[in-house]
This record gives structure tokens, C-alpha cells and sequence, in this order.
């Protein structure tokens, strides 16, 4: 049975699923450019690409980034359901947990570990246990010859489908890490006679980053359901108005909220945030 079709996709819109939807933090550019670039023209010349993704939030997120790009008409799309064949002359994308065959195996492809019972995954010696964490990969499809593959990986698919809408240049062979929506861990990709991975000339730890960074003494200012943590003691008149557009703010969308709010928060908990200003 043949995928479910979607919309049809030109290399402008291919360009713009990876220089209009990523996010800043790209990689950075291939080690192999050549190779990138043969990527590029094989996944033009293919003229389709699939989705892999199990029924959920993920999937609905893949069926509106399609809906996004349907006024483009030379590449077709396909999010592909329980029961379709799949097409290996197509380009795909993977988006699943370690219960999804697909996702689990490429993941590993890329030398990620696999946490006993579900409990998470390993990237680079460290581990990734919470719902929100994910690593967001692309790299030569091992199953296509010549075509790149991007695979979605995570803990929690609900969570993994906030990721969708930063789909990197499928071209472009990189990794980003996610702990728990915050970016960890990003480099480029490097295809080597053992496997795919991470050029550590170029990797960017962001989690040791911001971990050197806090590693003092914090100052933290606490308003109404609002936290701001800070390095060092700040004050002057924009800072004040600064604090006070926080709790209008925070306000703000307490009563956006309405009735949409969880019993929790309507018995009084509400809203509370925790921001570290840099």
C-alpha cells in the first residue's frame, strides 16, 4: 500500500526546511563537503521524501509542516501509516523512541547507547533520562545508498514532536542533543571507516558551558510566582521596569489561561517560572 501523500516539495523548499526552520544553534558545516553536496543532488534527483513516525503528536506535527510546504509542487512528501510500504528510493525522516524498530536502530547507527527498560539513552558519555531530552541527527541513510537520512530521537514521543518544527539540512551531517529542551550537545558528523561520528574538533558541549558559567555565587530575585537568577545583583530603573514586565507578563497569561488551566492551578499553585538571565 502506498504512503499517504502529502505536498510536493522544490529545492526552495527544501533549502527552507533547513535554513528557515533550524534552529540557531546549527552545526557546523560538514566535514565532507563533497559528500554533503552529492547528498544534496541525490535527495533532489529523488524527488520524495517520508516520514516515520508512529500516530501522535509527532505524526500530527509532520502533517502540518507538509500542509506548510504544499504550495511547492516538485518534491512529494509522505507521512507514512501503520500497513504503507515503504519506498528506498526515497529520502526519510525518523522520528521515534527506543520502541520504535526504525528510530532505535539508526540511533544506534550514530553511536547512541540505549538505557535498560526505557530509561533513557547515552550520547557521548553522558546520559539523557528525562522526557524532554532528544538528539536530533543527519547522516548517509545506511539502508539508502547515496540518500541522507534525519532522525528524532527521545525519550517521550509527545515531547519529541516539539522538535519537529527544527528539522536541520538533511544534507548537512550533524548532531544536536537536547536535555530536556534546552540544547547540550552539538557537531558535525564525520563518516569514518568505523561508523558514523562526532567530529571532536568542532563538538560544542552547551551543557558544560552553562554549567562553568553558573558555577558562582547566584543572585536570585523572587517575584510573584517568578524566579530571576542571575551572576551577579542588578538594579536601576530598566531593570525595575524589567522585573515588573515579568509579573505583568506572568499575569497576563494567568488570565489567558482560564478555564484551559489544570484544577492544580486554578486551587491557587498557578504559574511559576524559573528564568536565568545571562
Amino acid at each position: 500500500m502506498p504512503g499517504r501523500g502529502g505536498a510536493r516539495w522544490g529545492i526552495g523548499a527544501l533549502l527552507a526546511l533547513g535554513l528557515v526552520s533550524c534552529d540557531a544553534h546549527d552545526p557546523a558545516p560538514s566535514s565532507d563537503p563533497e559528500r554533503s553536496y552529492r547528498a544534496f543532488r541525490r535527495l533532489a534527483a529523488a524527488g520524495e521524501i517520508e516520514f516515520h513516525v508512529d500516530p501522535g503528536p509527532a505524526q500530527r506535527n509532520t502533517s502540518a509542516l507538509a500542509r506548510l510546504l504544499q504550495g511547492n509542487r516538485s518534491f512529494e512528501t509522505f507521512v507514512l501509516e501503520e500497513g504503507d510500504d515503504p519506498e528506498p528510493a526515497r529520502g526519510r525522516i525518523v522520528l521515534g523512541s527506543a520502541d520504535h524498530p526504525q528510530a532505535a536502530a539508526l540511533a544506534r547507527h550514530v553511536g547512541v547507547g540505549l538505557l535498560d527498560g526505557g530509561g533513557g539513552f547515552t550520547y557521548r558519555g553522558r546520559e539523557y533520562t528525562a522526557p524532554g531530552d532528544a538528539l536530533v541527527a543527519s547522516f548517509p541513510d545506511p539502508d539508502r545508498e547515496g540518500l541522507p537520512v534525519v532522525l528524532f530521537f527521545g525519550n517521550d514521543e509527545t515531547q519529541l514532536a516539539t522538535y519537529v518544527s527544527a528539522i536541520p539540512r538533511p544534507w548537512e551531517y550533524g548532531v544536536r542533543v537536547h536535555g530536556d529542551g534546552e540544547l547540550a550537545y552539538q557537531a558535525p558528523l564525520r563518516v569514518t571507516s568505523e561508523g558514523v561520528v562526532a567530529d571532536e574538533e568542532r563538538e560544542v558541549d552547551f551543557l558544560s558551558r552553562r554549567a562553568a558559567y553558573w558555577d558562582v555565587d547566584i543572585v536570585t530575585v523572587e517575584l510573584d510566582g517568578v524566579r530571576l537568577h542571575m551572576r551577579e545583583a542588578r538594579d536601576g530603573p530598566a531593570f525595575k521596569a524589567f522585573l515588573a514586565g515579568l509579573e505583568t507578563t506572568r499575569a497576563n497569561v494567568e488570565r489567558w489561561l482560564g478555564d484551559a488551566r489544570s484544577t492544580e492551578a486554578r486551587e491557587g499553585k498557578g504559574i511559576e517560572l524559573d528564568i536565568y538571565l545571562y
